[in-house]
C-alpha cells in the first residue's frame, strides 16, 4: 500500500517510525505524528480516535537451537518450557500473551524482553529463545533467514490493527490521502 501511495504522490515526504504503542500514541497526541498504526490492546487516550484497518496473525518463531519445535505442531504448554522472548511489560503485546498463557493455565515470564516487534527476529536468530511475530514479518526460507516458524496445535487468536489519530486536529492533505488508502484496503466486516 505504501508503494501505491508513493507512486500516486511521489513528492510527499514519508517518515515511518517504530515505537512501542505508548510512544506511538504519545507522538500522535502531541502532534509529532499524523497517526499511529497499532495492534489492539493499547490504552487509547480520550483525545484520539481508533479505526480498525486490519487483522494480524502472529506465530511463534525460533532459531536453529530449537529446531525440535518445528518438527510437529506443539502445544503452548510445551512452548512455555522454552525461553520466551516478548515485548516489555506494560505493552499491549505483553498483556496479550500474558492473558493467552493464563487462559491455558500457564505462567508468562519472558526470559528476554524487547521494546518493539522488529527486535524479536534478531534476538530469535541469536538463539536466545522463542518469540512471536506477525506472519507477514517472515521473509525468505528459514534456512536462509535463520528464523523458523513453529506450528501450534491451537493457533494464536488474530489481533485487530487500528489507525489512531487526533480528534481535534485535521490531517494534512497528504495524510488524509494515506489514511483514505489505509481504510480502503481494510478488510470489510462481514454483514456490512
Amino acid at each position: 500500500m505504501l508503494a501505491r501511495y508513493r507512486r500516486a504522490y511521489p513528492h510527499v515526504r514519508i517518515c515511518l517510525t517504530n515505537h512501542s504503542a505508548s510512544h506511538g500514541l504519545a507522538a500522535v497526541q502531541n502532534g509529532l505524528a499524523d497517526f499511529a498504526i497499532l495492534a489492539e490492546g493499547a490504552s487509547v487516550p480520550d483525545s484520539l480516535t481508533a479505526q480498525k484497518i486490519d487483522e494480524i496473525q502472529e506465530i511463534p518463531i525460533c532459531g536453529s537451537a530449537f529446531l525440535e519445535l518445528t518438527e510437529e505442531p506443539v502445544s503452548l504448554k510445551r512452548l512455555a518450557d522454552y525461553p520466551i522472548i516478548s515485548l516489555t511489560e506494560g505493552t499491549s503485546s505483553h498483556d496479550f500473551y500474558a492473558e493467552l498463557f493464563l487462559r491455558h493455565g500457564l505462567s508468562f515470564s519472558p526470559d528476554v524482553e524487547v521494546e518493539t516487534t522488529a527486535q524479536v527476529p534478531p534476538v530469535v536468530q541469536s538463539d536466545l529463545g522463542v518469540g512471536f511475530v506477525p506472519r507477514e514479518m517472515l521473509y525468505g526460507t528459514p534456512e536462509a533467514s535463520g528464523i523458523y516458524p513453529i506450528m501450534l496445535e491451537e493457533p494464536i487468536p488474530a489481533r485487530s490493527v487500528f489507525l489512531f489519530q487526533r480528534k481535534t486536529q485535521p490531517l494534512s492533505i497528504a495524510a488524509k490521502k494515506l489514511r483514505q488508502m489505509l481504510l480502503e484496503d481494510a478488510p470489510q466486516e462481514s454483514g456490512k
